[in-house]
């Protein structure tokens, strides 16, 4: 798989990390692009962990397979950051997969980028009613290209559903055998 992911200043780290260590143990990423839309190459996550070199050139979403939008105060920039979500919806004009968790989903919603699908989301209190009707309690929600989690705890497994439906129960199983230590 190629992924973009989209990560802006004070991106949630955990979902960020979470969810690529799950995926990266599928061994079907064949590359992983970190974007910022801003024009910085360097973005820091909101618990100041660490930093994620990113590009911020032109994005052709034809050379991706998907697109991954983490959650966390990055979100704030997200709802009125018009070159992402442009981006974004490019990748739902070209049906490709969008994979989103915590409040990267509202974001999504409220800008009407995917009105007619229903997602998981955190429940921002001031937000709760705006995608209401679409939006579910589930911990991870699919509905049809659009794989949503509920909240950063929900990261590792949000890969491993995507891992099932993109490659099959075996190989998600196998992946979440390894991340929580589990035997078969």
């Amino acid at each position: 798989m190629k992924l973009l992911v989209l990560i802006i200043d004070k991106y949630q780290e955990i979902e960020v990390y979470g969810f690529l260590g799950a995926l990266n143990r599928s061994q079907k990423l064949e590359k992983i692009t970190y974007w910022n839309p801003d024009g910085a190459t360097k973005v820091q996550g909101s618990n100041k962990i660490g930093f994620i070199e990113t590009i911020n050139s032109d994005i052709n979403p034809e050379d991706y397979d998907a697109i991954f939008v983490p959650g966390g105060a990055a979100c704030i920039n997200l709802r009125t950051n018009e070159k992402a979500l442009n981006l974004i919806k490019k990748f739902v004009e070209l049906d490709k997969w969008v994979f989103a968790i915590c409040d990267g989903p509202n974001a999504i919603y409220e800008n009407h980028i995917l009105d007619d699908k229903s997602y998981s989301s955190f429940p921002i209190e001031n937000i709760n009613n705006i995608g209401s009707q679409k939006r579910t309690k589930e911990y991870i929600n699919v509905d049809g290209k659009y794989i949503t989690g509920k909240c950063p705890s929900a990261a590792i497994d949000l890969g491993i559903k995507v891992i099932e439906i993109l490659y099959g129960k075996e190989l998600a199983n196998k992946a979440y055998y390894g991340l929580y230590g589990l035997e078969k």
